[in-house]
């Protein structure tokens, strides 16, 4: 096998395939496996050269006369717990906030939260999971009542065109990058169709063998208002999938017929033949992927245009099928609970979502959804997040933005106005 450098071309040697073939195995290490089929990304070849590395540190370092020195444990502590019992003298709990990883486990996080809420008593406590899982979550919640993700890596091997909306897997996800490669490589190759502003290896990919729309940043919803726009007006609707599956789709038909082609030209920077254009390699596919990153989620709206996302693999009927499925990406092991656990209104609720979860019952389609939680402060909590198309046995298909926790707050330019109709939750 021919061997390349691995830093300069972190994807490796191609090993073609066609669709609906399996992933031929490559084995890089004395390593074999069922999901990346004897794959390493740079990181896994070379993250012991890091860790080994001279200047890694291994004891803690203060600050003396502006410089950083080596000290001992027990001072370096002893200086936090110090300046810590200042601040809260001087300025109270508020003094002290925590922005934390999103790596930590259920039972972590919820110690940071009796530490931060219960000991401190600050209320200036988030994580980076908001950036990432929390809108993942929230986007496939509010489409799907489940933040499960309807699809599969595998859907790469069948895959007639494979879209990426703000996900520069070549740099963020090599192995899976390299899966899309090799397809790509192979006899039948899908197109790809990439969303994103900068020039990375994925957009010179996607103009060879596919489209590239370089919206600037804040603009998703806008771009996939249009999107969905074209969709419909060109009547690529699987109708009766969306008449078996979805609920609110007149709506949602309103609410995106606002957006035709030269108005979110203008939005977005584009010019409507290139929105054109996606919309028709998108609208034609016989089998469609949809992926998500940061290009989306860490922007304006995020919930709301990963939603649409959502709500295009539904329009076109594509989930259940080889080939046909969503990925919205994240990362943290346990991110979905954090902000719960973190919640000033309660911080016992890790233990109350268990118990409330193991007694909620099924609901019916077109069922209300639940009574707002008696612990909520209407004034603590004003974010927006959106409605959404949405599979039947969640109760709610509409492009209205619908307030969180049902607080009536305005709307963003370009995302919906309405109150959600169709009995979303």
């Amino acid at each position: 096998m021919q061997e390349k450098d691995r830093i300069v071309h972190p994807w490796g040697v191609r090993t073609p395939y066609g669709p609906g073939e399996d992933w031929p195995t490559r084995v890089d290490q004395c390593l074999a496996d069922r999901v990346n089929r004897g794959r390493l990304g740079p990181k896994d070849l070379f993250g012991w050269q890091a860790n080994a590395s001279p200047d890694r540190l291994t004891r803690p370092l203060v600050r003396q006369g502006g410089e950083l020195v080596e000290t001992d444990w027990d001072t370096a502590m002893g200086r936090i717990v110090a300046r810590s019992r200042e601040l809260l003298d001087e300025r109270g709990p508020s003094s002290i906030g925590f922005y934390t990883t999103g790596q930590l486990f259920a039972e972590e996080c919820y110690t940071l939260a009796a530490i931060g809420h219960g000991a401190i008593g600050t209320n200036h406590m988030d994580g980076n999971t908001r950036l990432c899982t929390a809108m993942a979550a929230a986007a496939l919640k509010e489409t799907f009542a489940s933040d499960g993700q309807p699809g599969s890596y595998t859907d790469v091997d069948h895959a007639g065109v494979i879209a990426l909306f703000g996900h520069n897997v070549a740099e963020t996800q090599t192995v899976l990058w390299t899966r899309m490669l090799d397809r790509l490589a192979g006899p039948n190759p899908p197109r790809i169709v990439c969303v994103g502003p900068r020039n990375t290896p994925v957009a010179r990919v996607a103009r060879e063998q596919g489209v590239h729309i370089a919206p600037p940043p804040g603009t998703s919803l806008a771009l996939m208002n249009g999107l969905l726009h074209e969709v419909i007006a060109n009547d690529r609707v699987d109708h009766e999938y969306v008449a078996a599956h979805t609920v609110g789709y007149d709506e949602l038909a309103k609410r995106v017929a606002e957006y035709p082609p030269e108005r979110v030209g203008r939005l977005c920077g584009l010019k409507p033949a290139e929105i054109r254009e996606a919309d028709w390699v998108l609208g034609e596919a016989e089998r469609l992927l949809s992926t998500l990153l940061q290009g989306f989620y860490q922007s304006h709206q995020a919930t709301v245009a990963a939603v649409q996302v959502n709500n295009l693999q539904l329009l076109r009927g594509m989930l259940g099928r080889p080939g046909c499925g969503i990925l919205q990406m994240n990362g943290q092991p346990h991110g979905p609970e954090h902000p719960r656990v973190r919640s000033r209104r309660r911080p016992d609720r890790l233990p109350q979502l268990v118990e409330r979860r193991s007694r909620r019952r099924p609901r019916p389609a077109l069922e209300p959804g639940p009574a707002p939680d008696p612990a909520y402060d209407p004034a603590d909590d004003t974010r927006c997040r959106s409605s959404g198309i949405a599979r039947r046995a969640r109760s709610g298909f509409c492009g209205s933005q619908r307030p969180t926790r049902r607080c009536r707050c305005p709307s963003s330019p370009g995302s919906a106005r309405s109150w959600c109709r169709a009995g979303c939750s």
